[in-house]
């Protein structure tokens, strides 16, 4: 039987549509467009455009009498009423790798099929404002340069190219063999003398994969100002820091704090953490909380995502603060939806009483039943998941909200929620020395029933934070070049909207004036160059040391973390370089200097540094051989930009070149016909 399936309908299986016949035009209404000019006979052609299409599906109903016959023509009538202004998908049984995307614009009146009969025709007509059908998403990983795409169906295909650099980088471009080129970033001629500078070197970037570089306070541990009790423990899941328990009940937020120290103090800084909030029972209240310290661990702000009410609705926080001063910056559970206020019945024990039974006393447990209120009321916080972020510039702080999919695949917004507050008497102005987490619940009458009523607590968890040190103003104001992506980070160039994203996150500001979307046409080959190369282009010899993005500082050698430096002017730290445990590498410097301390620190797969090892000075090159559980290395010299390091795969320590960077290449585009 011939069906249609429109987004998750069956037609037959949920609504009892017969398809009896699709009227689908080969393509969109054409219109044809032409310039009459004075004198000349005819007309000059101006082309033809392709516009909308309508779908017409012819449709047959079974009734066994005129109740079920109104019933169904009452049920078919409210499901596909649009309620939306967004486009569903739709696809044919007799092709199902091909879908349109349509909009509802007319059902005819029902028309008996017979005198006799309760059977009924009519027919749906879909508008779709974009005429072509698409394919399944085809993916693919791009291992040449050039490479050469010929794409599947036969008509305009609009690509998405992922560059996912193994080393920071300034640039990336895409260019075709029609000459047409998207560019991302800026650039910085190092042999000329200019010199790169990175005014915001990342100096946490905690995966929140592990709990190892958090410690977990006891209640009498806590040095700031906690809004709750820290109490419970930590677990990790799916790459999350959630908790692990909250703690015995009390009065107020209760569960688990945890702090970490950066290793130096920030004048300026950006701090972006990611989390959730997901509202499994209305009535739960659950919290995730960050605190940003100062060097005595005392609490200078706080991002927040809270549960403040008896419904789905939470708010977000962010606040400054010095001691007795606070300023709250933001609180709002954003734009609420009123929902159906409702009772929840819940059963506690209420005393005892003596009852009579076959003439013999015994005593039995009373109970009674509370109502509790609930609501279903949400927020534009409600199931939360994405980024908070704060930014801190002289006395300007800018706060920024943005919501994900759940999917990972991008923003669920099209813009973040942004305010911003100018401390003009400088009363908040705190260094940041360190940053703290705290995940906890807020007992509710469930829990204090007796026996305790079991519910679905909320899923919270931290599940990214990243910190920025902030120098000169940062990269936007003072830099000579902006380090676009750092190693491992995510860069798409996205042809079907029309944006170049970073992390997910619409990243435009870098998109270089005169770059054009990628896209190609359906069985027509086509070549691109790409800029970094794929990594499996990468040769042994090529020079991993990226020095056109170095950090200013030094590596401290206790902790591995970068480090301001009263020889900022000498001092150079390479940013993270991708090795494997065991794999021998060859360092090696162009130009030999007796005062240039030299050092290689290692990390692992989490970035947690080892150790390190130091390089004489007198040496102007060595083998070096990965340790184990090692993933990541930094190089460290004083004197970088003079003496030119270089660090390669093997053994041999070949002829001085600057690096190339590199990158996994993906591409995905969805195949089109008419």
């Amino acid at each position: 039987m011939k069906r249609f399936i429109l987004d998750t309908l069956d037609s037959y299986d949920d609504l009892g549509i017969i398809l009896e016949d699709v009227e689908n035009s080969f393509m969109g209404s054409l219109s044809a467009s032409s310039q009459d000019v004075p004198g000349m006979t005819g007309a000059i052609s101006q082309g033809t455009s392709i516009g909308a299409k309508n779908i017409i599906l012819e449709c047959v109903c079974l009734a066994k009498n005129e109740t079920e016959r109104a019933e169904k023509e009452a049920y078919i009538a409210n499901v596909l009423r649009p309620f939306t202004t967004n486009e569903v998908p739709l696809k044919f049984t007799t092709s199902m790798d091909w879908e349109m995307y349509v909009n509802l614009v007319d059902i005819s009146k029902s028309t008996r099929l017979a005198k006799a009969t309760c059977d009924f025709s009519f027919t749906i007509t879909f508008e779709a404002s974009d005429p072509h059908q698409y394919g399944k998403m085809i993916n693919q990983e791009i291992k040449e340069n050039p490479v050469t795409i010929t794409a599947d169906g036969y008509s305009d295909v609009k690509p998405v190219f992922t560059c996912i650099p193994d080393t920071d980088i300034t640039k990336l471009a895409i260019v075709d063999d029609n000459g047409d080129w998207a560019y991302i970033g800026n650039d910085v001629d190092f042999m000329a003398g200019e010199t790169p500078v990175n005014n915001e070197p990342l100096i946490l970037d905690d995966k929140c994969s592990t709990t190892v570089p958090w410690t977990i306070l006891k209640n009498s541990e806590v040095t700031w100002r906690l809004d709750g009790y820290s109490d419970g423990g930590l677990k990790i899941v799916n790459d999350g820091i959630q908790a692990s328990g909250f703690g015995g009940n009390r009065d107020g937020y209760h569960g688990p704090a945890f702090q970490q120290y950066l290793g130096q103090e920030c004048e300026d800084y950006r701090v972006k953490i990611r989390l959730c909030n997901y509202q499994n029972f209305a009535r739960a209240r659950g919290v995730v909380e960050f605190y940003l310290l100062d060097d005595n661990g005392n609490r200078i702000g706080k991002l927040a995502l809270n549960d403040k009410s008896n419904g789905k609705d939470p708010y977000v926080v962010f606040n400054v603060e010095k001691g007795s001063n606070l300023k709250n910056i933001y609180n709002s559970p954003g734009t609420t939806k009123k929902g159906k206020k409702t009772t929840i019945k819940v059963k506690t024990k209420n005393g005892t009483k003596t009852v009579t039974v076959n003439k013999k006393k015994k005593t039995e447990v009373v109970y009674k039943t509370i109502n509790l209120p609930s609501s279903t009321a949400t927020s534009t916080f409600t199931n939360f998941y994405g980024y908070l972020e704060v930014v801190k510039i002289g006395n300007k702080f800018t706060f920024n909200i943005m919501k994900l999919k759940r999917d990972g695949t991008g923003n669920a917004w099209s813009k973040p929620i942004t305010t911003t507050f100018t401390d003009t008497g400088n009363t908040y102005n705190k260094k940041l020395a360190g940053v703290a987490g705290y995940i906890a619940k807020a007992d509710i009458q469930e829990d204090k029933t007796n026996p305790v009523t079991k519910y679905s607590m909320n899923t919270l968890a931290l599940t990214d934070v990243k910190v920025w040190n902030i120098l000169n103003g940062g990269n936007g104001i003072t830099s000579d070049q902006e380090i676009i992506a750092r190693a491992g980070e995510e860069l798409r160039i996205d042809s079907e909207d029309g944006c170049f994203y970073k992390n997910g996150e619409p990243f435009m500001d870098n998109f270089y004036i005169g770059s054009q979307f990628p896209k190609f046409t359906g069985g027509v080959p086509i070549e691109y160059n790409l800029f970094p190369k794929p990594s499996n282009l990468r040769i042994d010899s090529d020079n991993l040391v990226n020095e056109s993005t170095f950090d200013v500082g030094y590596l401290q050698a206790s902790s591995g973390k970068l480090m301001s430096s009263s020889n900022d002017a000498i001092d150079r730290a390479s940013t993270w370089i991708a090795c494997v445990p065991a794999q021998n590498l060859a360092y090696s410097i162009l130009n030999t200097d007796s005062n240039s301390m030299r050092r290689i620190f290692f990390y692992t797969k989490s970035k947690t540094f080892i150790n390190y090892i130091e390089i004489k000075n007198s040496e102007q090159s060595a083998t070096v051989v990965v340790p184990a559980n090692v993933y990541y290395c930094k190089v460290y010299a004083q004197k970088a930009l003079t003496i030119r390091m270089k660090l390669e795969i093997g053994t041999v320590a070949t002829a001085y070149n600057e690096h190339v960077p590199t990158a996994k290449w993906l591409l995905d585009y969805r195949p089109t016909r008419d």
